[in-house]
């Protein structure tokens, strides 16, 4: 579990962006899927390996407690061994580092869908930039008939003049 996780600077700077930066976003945004979704996958691997080293460690100290108990000829019921497992080093240690990996999972988890809307805001931006454009375009074509229907209107006004 070596795994190194970006900080919480650097995920909010690889899913930011502005308008301004939409170009270089688009271009980017398939390798930060990439990257975020192999850390993402890491971060499973190592909670998953957390949580198994977890149960390992208290099985362990279970084991050990039933042992002691029965070498001593008592008998010792599950939650007393429940209540004990808390007390213990070697799971207290286990339960932080599982605690820990189903952190870091998570935050990998919530940054690949940050990147998912991300995607979907490029998306409408681009949609929005298009609709603008298309509609600029729409404007100079109306602008051009009304400039052609203007000259044909004067160029039949002159036609009467000259005709009358």
């Amino acid at each position: 579990m070596a795994t190194k996780f970006p900080t919480a600077e650097e995920i909010a700077e690889d899913v930011g962006f502005t308008e301004a930066q939409l170009d270089d976003n688009m271009v980017n945004q398939p390798s930060l899927v990439a990257h975020y979704g192999r850390l993402l996958a890491e971060a499973q691997y190592d909670s998953d390996y957390a949580k198994q080293m977890m149960e390992i460690a208290e099985s362990k100290v279970a084991h050990k407690l039933r042992e002691e108990a029965n070498d001593e000829g008592k008998k010792i019921s599950e939650a007393q061994i429940n209540s004990t497992l808390p007390t213990v080093t070697s799971v207290v240690k286990a339960r932080m580092t599982y605690n820990r990996a189903k952190s870091n999972h998570e935050a990998m988890k919530t940054t690949f869908e940050a990147l998912r809307h991300k995607k979907d805001m490029m998306v409408q931006i681009g949609v929005n930039r298009r609709t603008e454009i298309e509609g600029k375009i729409n404007g100079l074509i109306r602008s051009d008939n009304q400039d052609e229907s203007a000259r044909n209107l004067r160029q039949e006004a002159k036609n009467i003049k000259i005709a009358g």
